[in-house]
């Protein structure tokens, strides 16, 4: 039963997902035949996913149901926070969304803002938030060095002006770890001070010539 809920959780949120980015079929006679999400809509789809995925939903870990199945909670619940992050931040997702009338450079800062700026009230979710923050800049570093197998697949998708709103979210993030740097302590502090040695990794690796 739990599993079934979960499953099904998981499926819902890939469908909200998918509204970012996203397009209609449009029959109508004399119309497009394809029509962009609505900017609103898809920035309430981020939301809502900021609400309900990269804020653990604790209420599907209750500790009666997970000493009887032995799910580990972080683990499950890390792999769907990154795998919707991941096809958030692909290329061809960026570059989809700037053909929706969803400004590619509004899109990185309010997904900066549901990842980054909001802290976890409980063990669980402090733990998940580092985790989904590590993976961001994991995808900050797959958008700006590419391997050479996906430069082949998607040439035409990295030679748009996505990328420089890339390196300026890479920006936002290196200053936000900066200054929680100076405010946080103990690991936290460790944290953010290994994501920008990470990002200084990313800057040295898109300036190698290769």
């Amino acid at each position: 039963m739990w599993n079934a809920v979960v499953d099904q959780y998981s499926r819902y949120m890939n469908h909200v997902r998918n509204n970012i980015g996203g397009r209609y079929n449009n029959n109508t006679p004399g119309l497009e035949p394809y029509v962009g999400v609505p900017k609103e809509r898809q920035k309430e789809a981020l939301l809502f996913l900021g609400r309900h995925v990269f804020d653990t939903p604790e209420w599907l870990f209750t500790d009666n149901i997970m000493s009887k199945n032995g799910t580990n909670v972080l683990m499950t619940m890390s792999n769907r926070q990154e795998n919707i992050l991941s096809q958030l931040m692909s290329i061809s997702r960026l570059n989809g969304i700037a053909n929706t009338g969803y400004p590619t450079e509004e899109f990185p800062n309010d997904l900066f803002a549901e990842v980054w700026q909001k802290e976890g009230d409980t063990d669980l979710k402090k733990k998940l938030r580092r985790s989904l923050q590590r993976s961001y800049v994991q995808n900050l570093n797959d958008l700006l060095n590419p391997t050479a197998q996906d430069q082949k697949n998607y040439a035409i998708q990295y030679h748009t002006d996505a990328i420089l709103y890339v390196m300026q979210n890479l920006q936002k993030v290196e200053d936000y770890c900066k200054q929680q740097v100076q405010a946080q302590s103990g690991i936290n502090k460790l944290h953010y001070e290994d994501l920008l040695r990470e990002i200084k990794l990313i800057r040295d690796r898109r300036t190698t010539v290769k």
